[in-house]
């Protein structure tokens, strides 16, 4: 009996015990002063546009790049765990800092998943190269003549790993972008001039941080909704991103204008729209943005 009511003083200890809580967590969402903020935000911003320079120079066949994909992983658990982390970034930082890499590494890894040379090509040049040879096109077609599916029997088992870690790579970005598009002071700061050299998978224009937003979106939607798309989930997380932006951006230049009624083309043509039965939404999505685009003018 003793060894009964001992072991059920035990159980019942066990049962009253706090519940065990991850120690880091806790800590990280409990740093709030703004020099120490800074600290976390230039580390991460310099270590992403290291990240994002070595995926544009990478070829096909080298390993997943694994720091990338825990940095992107520990840039999502700040901005979710600690609110003064978030504010602090849409409001004081700006958005040019993290959103230039983010977008680097989002139109790569679309690349590599969607439109990247197939193995029957034997085509060993690095990505850069290789995409320095493709020309955007206004209505959003694939950039390759060759766009079949690939099978899967053609990929060697490292490049079917490396394709896993560029689509963990493609989503972790979306997610980033999404919760950060859900900040008022973000989606406002969109509205600065746009000032450097875009990324090869866009068009050269005249305009935003918005303009680099929506063209970045247009061409991973592009992609997913393409014969080697990857997901329906990317194109709704990207388009809610451009719905929660649109409210409070002033303006878009020419070639954003055109990409977005290119997205509209493709995601009401029938094929698209019957595929699957939840695809309607994307349609819907993006008739909010033009709703937001006309009714909404921010000042």
């Amino acid at each position: 009996t003793e060894e009964t009511e001992g072991a059920k003083g035990e159980k019942g200890g066990r049962r009253n015990s706090p519940a065990l809580r991850n120690v880091f967590r806790s800590m990280l969402s409990g740093v709030h002063r703004p020099e120490e903020l800074d600290f976390i935000f230039d580390g991460l911003t310099h270590h992403l546009a290291s990240a994002a320079s070595r995926s544009r120079t990478s070829s096909v066949s080298e390993k997943p790049d694994l720091f990338c994909e825990q940095l992107l992983i520990l840039t999502w658990h700040l901005l979710t765990l600690n609110g003064h982390f978030l504010r602090h970034v849409c409001s004081r930082r700006g958005a040019d800092a993290l959103l230039r890499p983010l977008i680097a590494l989002l139109l790569d890894a679309s690349f590599f998943i969607h439109r990247r040379p197939t193995p029957q090509t034997h085509d060993a040049r690095p990505l850069a190269e290789t995409r320095d040879t493709l020309s955007p096109s206004t209505n959003g077609g694939s950039l390759l003549a060759n766009d079949g599916a690939e099978s899967p029997s053609s990929s060697s088992p490292a490049e079917a790993a490396t394709a896993l870690s560029r689509i963990g790579l493609l989503h972790m970005c979306s997610f980033i972008l999404l919760v950060l598009s859900s900040e008022r002071d973000f989606a406002v700061r969109l509205n600065e001039p746009f000032l450097g050299k875009a990324p090869a998978d866009i068009p050269v224009f005249q305009g935003s941080y918005a303009d680099l937003l929506c063209l970045a979106v247009h061409r991973v939607v592009m992609d997913a909704t393409g014969p080697r798309g990857s997901s329906d989930s990317l194109v709704d997380m990207l388009l809610t991103v451009l719905c929660n932006v649109s409210a409070y951006v002033k303006s878009f230049c020419l070639e954003s204008c055109l990409r977005l009624m290119a997205m509209m083309e493709r995601l009401t043509r029938r094929y698209w729209l019957f595929s699957a039965p939840q695809h309607y939404h994307d349609v819907f999505f993006l008739l909010d943005v033009f709703n937001n685009l006309i009714q909404y003018q921010f000042e």
